[in-house]
């Protein structure tokens, strides 16, 4: 696994799971340590994900204090 740093600013992570759970797990892991600094976060998932759109949110704000 790479770690997903393009820059001292920007952190990315991408997954692909049967759940959300585990993919914005392995999203985080990739960011690392690059999101403690952010003050912005952008999130993507695809339509299999939509119901769950709101927990993932939640949970990913939870994790990042963004």
């Amino acid at each position: 696994m790479t770690t997903g740093i393009l820059t001292e600013t920007f952190a990315y992570g991408h997954a692909a799971a049967a759940g959300w759970h585990q993919a914005a797990e392995a999203c985080l892991a990739q960011c690392g340590s690059g999101v403690r600094a952010a003050t912005l976060g952008f999130v993507y998932a695809t339509d299999s994900f939509a119901d769950s759109f709101g927990e993932i949110v939640d949970f990913l704000r939870r994790r990042t204090g963004i």
